[in-house]
């Protein structure tokens, strides 16, 4: 009935309507997509509702007996499917292209699982050891028809450039040699070879993860021939295996610039053309790879040293790092559990939870990484260079992490914020190593200390010097808003509690109520670590467990009274303001506690306090008959939407951008409006570092550039400022009259005619701290006439983010000490140095010579100067000194050299370039504008 004309119609005016007429762009796309290619396996599935039942029902119809999925045997899928490499991300679904995937899994699993050579796997493995080569290729069978005509185009350029290259053919039964390093190999014995030799893959068919997966030690080459939904097989599920090889993917490629929009996340994705030499594949190929630069980078990121894993209970930790992810901000939560392989794991948009293994301990709580720092730097230097993360702020939770979070600092300048939620200042516990030595040297030696309460703040000021503020604990208002209302009537009340039970918890008032109120219930929801033998003492005391976050509204709704029964006489509770406080409230719920300090503020308003069990008592038996004096419920539920876990972000993260020293960018305009817009956009687009403030000054520009600044004006960016001189002042006046208006505590002048990279500040800010000598520092660039010249390899923008993020990688922490000067192109300046050693002298004519005579000024106050090899800045080089004439630049340099001459009372020298550059070097590496 599928095949007949009257469905073939009803399909095609369903699709007509639905789509063409009635969809939205991307469907009526899709539309045409398939009228185009309604013959072509190849075409886009997912609008083809009918078609899908079609396929769905062959399946069905070709398997003898078919019987639905029992519960055990969805379950004991979806856990294989978990297990399994690239798809464990992909929820349970069925489909030909991963019924495809299966069978491919169980199969190459068998070769893997019960691994054994054989004569034709024994000569794939010695053309590997011996034939001299860059690297070994190897690429599976492939169904796709243009993946297997790029994988061939691909193998010829690679080969050719002296890589050995196996692909894989289900037509040879043994080695066959196409060409010099090129073979063709059977692919059962290519995967026997790959299990004992590393390799490079090549994937250009997502149905190809089942082999990868099958082989232990390799780096993915995924390369896009054409758009995903005109693959072969292709699906949802097909989809979901582009976008997880998308993440696994050590390199990432593609045969048309177009097609660089569907590789999410992979700004390092390359183009490969008929003109890309297999020399520049096999540069790409050799480097680190794995880079996933962000393609918006305007918000810095966040590193999480936890003190729980990101899937137990659900605090504190992760309600920061769920909300800083969804302001923007790249979130890596490092769990604190360290038994599990190493993994990067993709929660949701912005936020990766992330293992790190450890071999002499199974959690942080054991161990500072003392013993190992080489083992924790590495695991850290990996995780930031593939996810390209270049800006960040460090949140410690737990204080042994203190090691890695000054690795962090020193090498990559990512400030340290402890968020202070436990007092282990005093811990002797002999399980938790060094924790209270810890404590104190992360409270020291940290950029900023944000307590949870009263009681932190107070310790945290024996230690830290700065200043301190406290960000209370919250509520996820409405999640748990969803259990206010009136109970059902039921025949017996229920006094509650959610959490965990432990030593600080007062299971004896606990018993005291369950007998005096044995006409109630008392529900304790949690993990109960002690007490419970006193617990199950009385028959109307119920233990549940522990329970998940997503269901705890469904037991606070059958609470007729709230307790937090805490043990106030231990520094913990005298430290902790508890979360669950808020929780109730949000659900308008009678809450009765313990005198715990941190809500003395809410006594006798939105909670009863007592200590002795006589007065706890009566407080809870007034709750229960209506007779208490505390907010109603409606009160409580606005008070507690004000203590949301958005507002408390928010503090926190206005505090811990307070952390990172204010940078003052000022851009110099005169003219030249096209590089005045390229260089701003890029501030604007590509600067995450937490706190800069962007300072625009023109010299009285008469081709637009001053319109053009106001309409950005009128914008209001919170931290851009614009200021338009009726006069020229010339460089050093311009620039002067930005400095004045400055509030950072670093000063950079950047020209105009630049182009920065991610993060050229925190780069730069980073050796002036790690340096209290360094006055001041400049960048390394493509062009400039001293020794922050280097050669480059780029001829574009996306050329320049690559070079710069992999040059400026690769010199990590590196400086070019002892030179004559800075250029002013772009440098950074202490305040402080500015306040010593004055403004820019203005009495250098147009804009030559200042730079020479600032340093000199900066030298002889006695600070030292550097160019650092780990920020990187595109220079377009004299685009306002090129328009003057040869004989009014030679007047205005003579002049300039007099001046400084005099002023300085010395000969002035030539400035050098590193050895091995030339004034020619790089000339062709200017970006068109």
């Amino acid at each position: 009935m599928l095949n007949s004309s009257f469905f073939k119609l009803l399909h095609f005016w369903s699709r007509l309507k639905c789509q063409l007429l009635f969809g939205n762009v991307t469907e009526k796309i899709h539309f045409l997509r398939w009228l185009l290619h309604r013959p072509d396996e190849m075409a886009d599935r997912r609008f083809q509702p009918l078609n899908s039942v079609y396929h769905t029902l062959q399946a069905a119809l070709a398997v003898p007996s078919i019987q639905p999925f029992s519960l055990e045997e969805r379950l004991a899928k979806e856990k294989q499917m978990e297990e399994a490499g690239v798809l464990k991300n992909i929820g349970f679904l069925e489909s030909a292209f991963l019924e495809y995937i299966r069978n491919d899994r169980t199969r190459f699993s068998a070769i893997a699982d019960q691994f054994c050579e054989t004569n034709v796997s024994r000569e794939i493995v010695r053309q590997i050891r011996t034939v001299p080569a860059k690297g070994v290729l190897a690429s599976p069978c492939v169904e796709d028809r243009r993946a297997i005509d790029d994988a061939y185009f691909l193998f010829h350029k690679m080969a050719k450039a002296g890589w050995l290259c196996l692909l894989a053919s289900n037509d040879v039964t043994c080695v066959q040699q196409v060409s010099e390093r090129l073979l063709l190999v059977p692919q059962t014995e290519l995967l026997r070879a790959l299990q004992i030799e590393p390799a490079v893959l090549l994937l250009g068919w997502a149905g190809n993860v089942a082999f990868a997966d099958a082989v232990p030690e390799k780096k993915i080459w995924y390369h896009l021939s054409g758009d995903s939904n005109r693959a072969t097989l292709y699906d949802t599920v097909y989809e979901q295996v582009h976008g997880a090889l998308l993440e696994r993917a050590t390199f990432v490629t593609c045969g048309d610039k177009k097609l660089l929009s569907q590789l999410e996340n992979r700004a390092d994705a390359t183009e490969v053309s008929a003109s890309t030499s297999g020399e520049t594949l096999g540069k790409l190929l050799s480097s680190n790879g794995a880079v996933k630069l962000p393609a918006s980078y305007q918000k810095h990121d966040v590193i999480i040293l936890s003190v729980i894993d990101y899937d137990f209970r659900f605090q504190r930790p992760q309600h920061f790092a769920v909300r800083f992810a969804e302001n923007g901000h790249r979130v890596f939560y490092i769990n604190a559990n360290s038994h599990r392989p190493a993994s990067v794991h993709k929660q949701s948009e912005n936020l990766y939870i992330v293992d790190f293994f450890n071999s002499d301990a199974t959690a942080i709580y054991g161990t500072d990484w003392s013993e190992n720092p080489e083992s924790i730097q590495a695991a850290l230097k990996e995780l930031l260079w593939k996810y390209g993360i270049r800006d960040a702020i460090t949140i410690v939770d737990y204080p042994n992490w203190v090691n890695a979070a000054v690795y962090l600092r020193e090498e990559f300048g990512f400030k340290m914020v402890v968020d202070y939620m436990d007092d282990y200042t005093g811990f002797l516990t002999p399980a938790e190593k060094n924790v209270g030595e810890n404590c104190i040297k992360l409270l020291k030696t940290c950029d900023l200390v944000i307590p949870s309460s009263q009681f932190l703040a107070d310790i945290a000021a024996k230690y830290f010097t700065g200043p301190i503020g406290i960000v209370r604990n919250g509520t996820e208002y409405d999640h748990f808003h969803e259990a206010f209302g009136a109970n059902a009537k039921k025949e017996r009340k229920i006094v509650g509690y959610y959490g965990a039970v432990a030593h600080w918890f007062d299971a004896e008032k606990i018993v005291y109520l369950a007998k005096h109120l044995p006409e109630c219930d008392f529900v304790i929801v949690g993990a109960v670590t002690e007490w419970e033998d006193v617990l199950q003492s009385q028959s109307n005391i119920k233990l549940l467990g522990e329970q998940p976050y997503s269901e705890l509204p469904s037991y606070l709704k059958t609470f007729d009274v709230c307790l937090i029964p805490f043990d106030t006489s231990t520094d913990l509770i005298k430290a902790t303001n508890p979360v669950k406080f808020y929780e109730y409230l949000s659900a308008g719920k009678k809450v009765v506690a313990t005198e715990i300090p941190e809500l003395m503020p809410f006594r006798d308003r939105y909670v009863y306090m007592a200590n002795d069990d006589e007065t706890f008592l009566q407080y809870v038996t007034a709750c229960l008959n209506g007779t208490d004096t505390l907010a109603g419920p409606e009160e409580c539920a606005a008070f507690a939407r004000e203590n949301d876990w958005q507002h408390r972000y928010e503090a926190f993260a206005d505090m811990m951008r307070t952390a990172v020293p204010k940078i003052s960018v000022i851009v110099l305009t005169y003219n030249n409006l096209k590089l005045n817009k390229l260089c701003t956009e890029t501030i604007l687009s590509k600067t995450a570092y937490p706190n800069y403030e962007l300072i625009l000054v023109d010299n009285a520009s008469v081709d637009g550039t001053r319109d053009w600044l106001k309409e950005l004006d009128a914008q209001n960016i919170e931290n851009v400022t614009v200021i338009l001189n009726e006069d020229n002042l010339g460089f050093a006046g311009g620039n002067n009259v930005g400095i004045q208006a400055a509030s950072g505590d670093y000063i950079v002048l950047l020209n105009n005619d630049t182009v920065p990279t991610r993060g050229w500040l925190t780069a730069m800010a980073k050796h002036l701290q790690n340096d209290s000598h360094l006055g001041m520092c400049g960048p390394v660039t493509n062009s400039i006439g001293n020794e922050a010249k280097v050669a480059v390899e780029y001829h574009d923008l996306d050329g320049l983010e690559q070079f710069a993020y992999r040059y400026t990688w690769a010199h990590n922490g590196q400086e070019f000490r002892n030179v004559k000067a800075l250029a002013l192109f772009c440098t950074m300046i202490r305040k402080s140095v500015i306040q010593q050693c004055g403004m820019l002298d203005d009495g250098y004519k147009v804009g030559m010579f200042e730079d020479d005579d600032y340093s000199e000024a900066v030298r002889t106050a006695g600070w030292g100067l550097a160019i650092v090899d780990d920020a990187f800045i595109h220079h377009q080089d004299g685009a306002t000194f090129k328009k003057l004439d040869k004989k009014k630049y030679e007047a205005v340099f003579k002049v300039n050299l007099k001046r400084f001459e005099e002023k300085w009372n010395k000969k002035w020298e030539m400035h050098s370039y590193r050895p091995g550059m030339t004034t020619e070097q790089n000339k062709d590496c200017l970006l068109e504008v």
